[in-house]
């Protein structure tokens, strides 16, 4: 009788206990696994913005770094603090443009960080300069020199005289060889043409034969006692970056027509700072504080003396992954002295630094 009665009773399965035991461990369990896969999901978000930040910085570092190392070929040694371009077509005269060929213009277009406006020649002999072989009076006065290699029909062209300020012509024609042997050593001179219109129809509105004269040349002209020089920039490559809409942007110039082209180059860049980096005795070693006041600079004449020989920027690039949690503190330094305040949606974001310094090494070869 006994034995029957066990059988029924292990006939009729799991227990309500049993089974409450069982539900309990499984939720358990999915418990942890949950957790798990959530603890892993923000890892794997945080490492990879974190990741994206780190791409983003070092791209946007090498793409200012790459135009940096060439600032300056073909326009160092000048000796101006001032070029004076003329464009008959599109802007009264006349313009004159600093002899940096790196400046910082602080809080533009962003409050906080600053624009690196970065000038070189595009002409592969743009650091062998040809010498004037007679004074040019004015800007319709004959240019000649004394090499016409590399000067070809529409390239810029910049005239230089310390300490007198430095003219930008542009050449209507490639260079003419003229026969007649050169004042200043062997070979014969080369006429540079700077027509407003070339032989073929074509305007060249850098040049001003139709304007009055000395509207680029200084009043005293450019003479061959006085040493003047000229320079083949080719094309200028003018360009500037800076930081808008959390995007490292870059304006590049066309001088034939002086229109503006905007191309969006790295996201998540939200700062950028620049500073001058300066020795001045020469000795190839930074000896001055870190500055970036380019007008202040100018005015002690920076310019004159070729004592900017470096660049330091400082990026500040955020994660695209917004946070739970505030991951980041209120301000972020760029370097001592120099911070970005972040606001409170802001602080949910990771954000990395990225800081370099960029020697000028046109500058410094020029010493």
């Amino acid at each position: 009788m006994d034995k029957r009665t066990s059988l029924r009773k292990s006939d009729l399965g799991f227990s309500l206990v049993e089974l409450l035991v069982a539900t309990a461990i499984t939720l358990v369990s999915l418990l942890i696994i949950v957790q798990v896969f959530s603890v892993y999901d923000g890892w794997k978000r945080t490492t990879t913005g974190t990741a994206q930040s780190q791409e983003n910085g070092l791209l946007a570092a090498f793409s200012i770094e790459r135009d940096l190392r060439s600032a300056g070929f073909g326009m160092v040694g000048l000796g101006c603090s001032t070029i004076n371009a003329y464009n008959a077509g599109l802007l009264a005269p006349p313009i004159s443009a600093t002899g940096l060929p790196v400046t910082i213009t602080q809080g533009s277009p962003v409050a906080g960080t600053d624009r690196i406006s970065i000038l070189y020649s595009s002409s592969p002999f743009g650091n062998i300069a040809a010498r004037l072989q007679v004074d040019m009076p004015d800007s319709d006065g004959t240019l000649r020199v004394n090499n016409g290699v590399g000067f070809n029909q529409g390239d810029m062209i910049i005239l230089f005289e310390p300490p007198k300020d430095c003219s930008i012509l542009q050449l209507s024609e490639n260079a003419q060889a003229t026969g007649v042997p050169n004042v200043t050593g062997p070979g014969n001179a080369w006429d540079l043409p700077h027509a407003d219109v070339g032989p073929n129809g074509i305007a060249y509105p850098w040049n001003t034969p139709s304007n009055p004269a000395n509207i680029l040349v200084p009043a005293a002209g450019y003479t061959l006692a006085g040493g003047a020089q000229v320079l083949n920039l080719g094309q200028l490559v003018d360009r500037s970056y800076y930081v808008q809409n959390n995007m490292l942007r870059m304006d590049e110039r066309n001088l034939l027509d002086a229109t503006l082209t905007t191309f969006d180059l790295i996201p998540g860049v939200i700062g950028l700072r620049a500073r001058y980096g300066r020795d001045t005795t020469g000795d190839g070693v930074l000896d001055e504080p870190l500055d970036n006041d380019t007008a202040g600079l100018i005015a002690a004449g920076v310019v004159g003396n070729n004592t900017l020989v470096a660049v330091q920027i400082s990026l500040i690039v955020r994660s695209g992954n917004w946070e739970r949690n505030e991951v980041s503190p209120a301000t972020i330094d760029y370097w001592p002295g120099e911070t970005l305040a972040l606001g409170a949606d802001d602080r949910h974001y990771r954000y990395r630094v990225f800081q370099t310094v960029v020697p000028l090494k046109n500058m410094i070869w020029n010493n």
